[in-house]
This record gives structure tokens, sequence and C-alpha cells, in this order.
């Protein structure tokens, strides 16, 4: 078994996601089945990605128009429906395929709050977490 490349620190309010490595979509399935398929997780009000460790991304918006899709579907049933996804990463290319995975997740209906933001400190703001 290998190590694994991700970290889950869940709060009262919340759950912060750390990633480091590689960013391929298997990694991106296994951080959202951890966090969508916590029992809790209904209750929570946001989702930091805090992403500012990956150091390769293999991970293309053909695979976040996958996982819009998917959690867009999962916002109606699994989350609060004002829930607030802060993505945290300054690598242009996860910052494009972000994008991607925002502009689809609220095309499909979702009413989450997606935003992408250059630190981690901007991101706890956002979400209000002091």
């Amino acid at each position: 078994m290998g190590i694994k490349q991700y970290q889950l620190q869940w709060q009262d309010n919340g759950v912060v996601v750390t990633c480091n490595g590689a960013l391929t979509s298997g990694l991106i399935k296994e951080m959202n089945e951890a966090v969508l398929g916590c029992d809790d997780f209904i209750f929570r009000d946001f989702v930091i990605l805090n992403a500012q460790g990956v150091d390769q991304v293999y991970a293309d918006e053909n695979d976040m128009a996958f996982f819009g899709a998917s959690d867009a579907a999962a916002s109606t049933y699994l989350a609060k429906k004002d829930m607030q996804f802060a993505i945290v990463t300054k690598n242009e290319k996860m910052r494009r395929i972000f994008n991607v995975y925002k502009k689809v997740t609220l095309e499909a209906g979702s009413s989450w709050h997606i935003e992408i933001f250059p630190s981690f400190e901007i991101a706890r703001q956002w979400v209000g977490v002091k």
C-alpha cells in the first residue's frame, strides 16, 4: 500500500483536505469519496481543498467536468445547499481545470459557492474560519 497523498481535518463546521504530490483523477475520486461518504458531511458549511503541495497535475478538464457534474448531483442530497468550497492553489494548470469544475458544477444546478484562492489564509477568511 502506498503513501496516502491527502489528509482530512474535520472541524466543527467543515473539513480541510490537504493533498500533496501528483493530482490524478484517481486521487480526486478517493478524496471525494472520503468527504462525501462521511455521514456528517451534510452538516458541514465548508470544504477547503489545500492543494499547495501538489507538484504534478495529471487530471485534466475532462476529469474535472465529470467530477463537477457528479458533485452537482451530490450537492442536492449529500451537502448543505449553500456550502462553500474553497480551492487553494497557485498552480496555473490547477486553476484552469478547477475553473472547468466550477463552471460545470454551477451549470449542472449546484448552489455551492466555489472559489479559487492563492493562499490558505485567504480561503480560511472566505469560509469564516478564524
